[in-house]
Formats: C-alpha cells, sequence, structure tokens
C-alpha cells in the first residue's frame, strides 16, 4: 500500500493532476435551445402544479427573462420554501421558487454535470442517468457472483446529515480546479451559497444532488487510488464496500473517517457495520443482499402491500400480468429481485387480492 499521508493528498495524483480546466461554457446557459429543452425538463409530470400554469399563460416573456437574467448576469435566487416529508423519515425540503430558480437550475446543470461527471468513479449512482439504484444493484449482484471470496464481508456507513454539513469553501475550491470561467463560477457560488449560510446543500434543490454527488470525487479516488478497494458502491453518502478480509474492512473504515474529517469536514454515522454478507444481508438502495437471494427491503414491501390493500378495490389481479399493468413502478422494483422472491411475493398478492373481491 503506498504510504500516502492525508496532508499530501493534494500531491497524490488524483483527479485533478494534469487536468485543464475548463473555460468558456457560460454562454451555453442562456443559449435559447438550452433554455427551451430545460423548461421542458422541470415541467415533466408538473403539468398541473400551479407555478407551471403561471409560467405558462406568459410562456414566452417568462423564458425571454430567464434569458436575460442569465446573459446580463443579474440572477439572484430567491427565497426557499420549507417543506417536511416523511418518506421514509423525516427529511426538511428547502425548495427554490420555480420561475426562475428551478429552471435556472436546470440550465446550469445541463452544462456544469458532464463535465463534473469526468471525475465520477464508475461506481456512483445517486441522480446519474443510466445508473440509479437498479444499476447498483445489478453491479453489486454481478460483483458478488464472480468473485464470492473477494465479496465475504460487508463495510457499511454513511455520512451524519452530509446535506446540512457540506462546507461550501471546499466544495468551491474544488470546482474550481474543474472550472475556470469566473462568469459560470458566480453563478455556481450562487446555487452553493443559497441558504445564506456558510455550510448544507438544500434538499430540493437540483444543483445539492449535482454538488452532493461531486464532493465526494476525492474520497472516491481515495479509497480506489490509495486504499486500492475493489467493490466500492457510493449512493450519494451510503457507501458500501466489500472485501475478503473483515480487519481491512475496518482498516478502510477508520482512513475513510480520517479523509472525511480532515479534508471534508464531515463525519461518519456511529451505525457503521461490518459483517458477513451471508450470515446477515445487506441493506442497500432498497434491497436485502446476499450472495444466493435478492429481496425487497421491508420497508419498501410494505408500502408496496399498504398501496395495494388502498387501491384493492380498483383492480381484480389475477396474474402477473395484471399486477404489471395495475403497479407498474412496484412491479419495476419486483423484476430485480430473485425469481423465488419475485414468485413468492406476487403469489401473495393475487391470494390476497382474491380473497377481497370474494368477501366484498
Amino acid at each position: 500500500m503506498p504510504n500516502c499521508m492525508y496532508s499530501d493528498f493534494e500531491d497524490c495524483g488524483f483527479i485533478y493532476s494534469k487536468t485543464k480546466r475548463v473555460r468558456h461554457i457560460y454562454q451555453y446557459t442562456y443559449d435559447p435551445d438550452n433554455i427551451i429543452r430545460c423548461i421542458e425538463k422541470s415541467q415533466r409530470r408538473k403539468h398541473r402544479n400551479r407555478a407551471v400554469v403561471r409560467f405558462n399563460e406568459d410562456y414566452c416573456n417568462n423564458a425571454d427573462n430567464i434569458y436575460w437574467l442569465l446573459r446580463n448576469e443579474t440572477y439572484l435566487p430567491g427565497a426557499l420554501r420549507e417543506r417536511t416529508i416523511f418518506e421514509p423519515k423525516e427529511r426538511r425540503l428547502k425548495i427554490p421558487p420555480y420561475n426562475p430558480d428551478r429552471i435556472i437550475d436546470q440550465c446550469l446543470v445541463s452544462v456544469v454535470e458532464p463535465i463534473l461527471m469526468e471525475t465520477y468513479i464508475a461506481h456512483t449512482y445517486s441522480c446519474i442517468k443510466g445508473r440509479g439504484i437498479h444499476g447498483c444493484l445489478t453491479d453489486i449482484v454481478a460483483a458478488m457472483r464472480r468473485d464470492p471470496e473477494g465479496t465475504r464481508f460487508a463495510l457499511v456507513m454513511d455520512v451524519h446529515k452530509y446535506y446540512d454539513n457540506i462546507d461550501h469553501q471546499t466544495l468551491k475550491r474544488k470546482y474550481r480546479k474543474k472550472i475556470g470561467d469566473p462568469k459560470m463560477l458566480r453563478l455556481m457560488d450562487l446555487t452553493t451559497d443559497c441558504n445564506g449560510e456558510e455550510t448544507g446543500e438544500p434538499i430540493g434543490r437540483l444543483t445539492s444532488q449535482l454538488y452532493g454527488n461531486f464532493n465526494l470525487t476525492d474520497l472516491e479516488h481515495f479509497l480506489l487510488e490509495v486504499m486500492h478497494v475493489h467493490y466500492i458502491y457510493v449512493y450519494m453518502d451510503n457507501i458500501l464496500i466489500l472485501g475478503s478480509d473483515k480487519a481491512r474492512l475496518h482498516e478502510v473504515f477508520t482512513r475513510t473517517a480520517m479523509f472525511l474529517a480532515t479534508h471534508e469536514h464531515l463525519e461518519l454515522n456511529p451505525n457503521w457495520q461490518v459483517f458477513p454478507v451471508d450470515s446477515r444481508d445487506i441493506d442497500h438502495v432498497g434491497f436485502r443482499i446476499n450472495h444466493n437471494d435478492v429481496r425487497l427491503r421491508k420497508g419498501t414491501l410494505y408500502r408496496f402491500y399498504k398501496k395495494l390493500r388502498r387501491t384493492r378495490d380498483r383492480y381484480d389481479l389475477q396474474c402477473e400480468n395484471d399486477i404489471k399493468h395495475a403497479y407498474p413502478s412496484e412491479y419495476g422494483w419486483l423484476v430485480h429481485c430473485s425469481p423465488q422472491h419475485k414468485e413468492f411475493i406476487i403469489n401473495q398478492i393475487i391470494k390476497e387480492n382474491g380473497r377481497h373481491h370474494q368477501t366484498a
């Protein structure tokens, strides 16, 4: 293992060595075609939203206003609206106004995301097109089948209140190593500092997803290139590492905690675990996984059953195809489970639905 001290991280030749900063990209944010695409993207499945309806009532003038806000660099973030959700645990959302904030976020992300994604490792999944939850699950299952001995043990850890504790100065320093356009940096700084504090990115803002992924790339490269971790799967702040040696995974946890504290001003939650995969399933991205089986997480399955009970009067479910058409989203989760688990759940649903319609 290379002898690399944490204070020498920037000299270790990671993601920023020999890379040129990207310049002259700001003008693409206010390109009319980009603005139209971003408006359409921001309105997907939201056409009944009151803010969207108001925007579309004067579409041309509103789109023109966004163009000039970006071109003249006069955009300032609006006030964030707070909302609390419980899915499945309590989360405090801070939602920006639709017009112009959420559209301008789309314009920024459409230009910057491909540049920042160059620093991501292959096994970063959250909010990335073509990866996501099911991509993560597929890669984990493939690794466990390909190398059962090298994936005997799992290290599961997550960052304590990650979004609330992202350090703005650290984040700004990182994206300045990739982007050298002063106008784009000004816009990125505005969205980074939109909560009016020195730490924290608001859950509910599109740019927060981008910054959240990008902020952990240094840690990911440290684990890959210094710690030589082969099986690492990162879904935002949830990190799963597989290995053949329990003691080695304990060392990885210690070095990860030190790295986060030293370089990111972050800390890991105390509920981290190292355990044998086949005696205790891996609970990750909504599934329970071991070398022989993939099952839905209990909470995911409970929400599915709850929805079934709430809507069972609408459907007469007699076969798998009926479930597929009545509950396409939930069925999409089921098809990624092992065949025996999928068959068991489908049979339970059909049986329960049949009993209900007989007694109704």
